[in-house]
């Protein structure tokens, strides 16, 4: 079954912004063009293509939008995953994926936007320290683990989204069922922008103190390792001026 909505749910700071992005590029690749769809004037509070809680009212919404279109819509949310979203899944006219990333990693970032008046979940005044993120990021992981534990939902995580973009494009286009040119919709993606904060794989292995990174890692390992990528090795970049060197294009 071709499914009515797209549903790009993420953690806090984890490139859901550029995994939304990769799969509106998906679509587009698909002609199944995305750029008409505006959620204001049937959904309070939400942005454009980002609702803040799929309720039943607000799913509904969605659901007369999609079948106006007479194709699917992709929406972006960090909401929790409610019922009548879970039935949607398992009659399979919603489809999803699921963000993850390293609750060190998310840790920082949520630093990081706080100190630059960026708080997530309305908070802007800077962590007293990184130890009060974790009942937030304990939320996030719960939240997470209930969308990913459902039918019809691709589990994604940071390291590829970020620094392997056009393969987790062909990922989200085989979910759908499309074809389409995985580098290019990749290319699409991030020429509309990420939204990284720093954009760094893995920063906790620079960034946090040991003793810290042990407690979290002690608290999060069996999700760390069942849903970030932890095997995942980003591509290194090239070193300046080696292959005119080499006489290598």
């Amino acid at each position: 079954m071709t499914p009515l909505i797209y549903v790009s749910y993420g953690m806090a700071k984890s490139g859901s912004t550029l995994a939304f992005r990769l799969v509106s590029a998906v679509l587009e690749q698909a002609g199944l063009g995305q750029e008409d769809v505006d959620l204001r004037p049937l959904i309070q509070g939400a942005d454009r293509r980002f609702v803040e809680v799929i309720r039943p009212r607000e799913l509904a919404a969605l659901r007369e939008i999609a079948e106006a279109r007479g194709r699917i819509v992709a929406v972006k949310t960090h909401s929790g995953l409610w019922d009548c979203v879970l039935r949607g899944l398992e009659e399979g006219w919603i489809a999803a994926h699921a963000v993850a990333r390293d609750p060190r990693d998310v840790a920082l970032s949520m630093m990081d936007a706080a100190r630059q008046g960026r708080g997530w979940g309305g908070r802007t005044r800077p962590y007293g320290g990184i130890e009060e993120t974790a009942p937030v990021i304990r939320a996030q992981v719960e939240k997470f683990q209930k969308w990913a534990a459902a039918p019809n939902v691709l589990p994604l995580a940071y390291e590829p989204i970020a620094f392997g973009a056009a393969g987790e494009a062909a990922r989200i286009a085989a979910q759908l069922g499309l074809t389409v040119d995985a580098e290019a919709a990749a290319k699409a993606a991030l020429a509309a922008g990420t939204n990284l904060n720093v954009g760094r794989p893995r920063r906790h292995r620079q960034e946090m103190a040991p003793v810290l990174s042990e407690a979290f890692a002690a608290e999060f390992g069996e999700f760390i390792r069942r849903w970030c990528a932890p095997d995942f090795a980003p591509p290194a970049p090239p070193r300046r001026g080696l292959l005119p060197r080499l006489g290598l294009r």
